[in-house]
């Protein structure tokens, strides 16, 4: 099956931002997935109090994987206290194309990738 590209957007607790990434990164790297690019984490207020808590961090990280994966990572993202909330969305549209066991990105992946930077 072909690699997508994945993007997961979470809201952490106050003060546990960098713990929830780490923690990601290493789910991420547990599943074979490969990282594009962490968006830095801002501290918010939220819309409305989620388990008692008015503020938060909010994190975004952009992902290659398989999709045969995606939902055993949800399941272990489940898991992570002190994510408030998640989403995973798949990027549409873009593909990977391989050449000689390499992996060449399309342009529009390439585009991506550089708006991203």
């Amino acid at each position: 099956m072909e690699r997508k590209i994945y993007e997961i957007t979470f809201w952490a607790r106050q003060n546990k931002g960098e713990q929830v990434e780490e923690k990601l990164l290493s789910l991420l790297e547990k599943f074979n997935f490969e990282l594009i690019k962490k968006i830095p984490l801002k501290t918010k207020e939220l819309a409305y109090p989620i388990d008692k808590e008015t503020s938060g961090e909010l994190g975004t990280i952009y992902f290659y994987g398989l999709p045969e994966k995606i939902e055993e990572l949800k399941n272990k993202v489940k898991q992570i206290k002190e994510i408030l909330r998640f989403i995973i969305l798949v990027r549409r549209g873009l593909k990977i194309e391989k050449i000689n066991g390499g992996v060449i990105k399309t342009s529009q992946e390439a585009n991506l990738i550089n708006e991203l930077k």
